[in-house]
């Protein structure tokens, strides 16, 4: 479709070069994105299993340049990771992920953070806590 448009572009001017260069560039990103696609999905399908065996009601959602489409092959992957509230109605008969020492020792972020860590499809230098 931007071979089309590109050939469509008047060949006078500096405004008309400048025009051919982004919809060269713009497709050349277009391109680079879409053989990305099944490496993007398969990495959203991997922390989505790894946050739901940490938190089986959370909800793992996707935001930034990926989802305004204004991203480059080169940008990062950014998600939320929404976590349900805990009730305390009572007290709890044994420490869990979300309470008793656990909670005290080490928070939601940095146990997704520790997970993440030790999987072999993630760089460990790009997890920020």
């Amino acid at each position: 479709p931007h071979r089309d448009i590109i050939a469509s572009v008047p060949l006078h001017g500096l405004q008309s070069r400048l025009t051919k260069d982004i919809y060269y560039f713009l497709s050349s990103v277009s391109s680079q994105l879409r053989k990305q696609d099944n490496r993007r999905s398969a990495a959203m399908k991997r922390l989505i299993k790894l946050v739901t065996a940490l938190w089986p009601r959370a909800q793992v959602k996707p935001y930034g340049s990926h989802v305004s489409n204004l991203c480059l092959p080169s940008s990062d992957l950014d998600f939320v990771i929404c976590l349900p509230a805990v009730h305390k109605n009572a007290p709890a008969e044994a420490p869990g992920v979300l309470e008793g020492r656990n909670a005290i020792n080490e928070t939601s972020q940095k146990l997704l953070a520790r997970k993440l860590k030790g999987e072999s499809w993630i760089d460990p230098r790009s997890i920020k806590v």
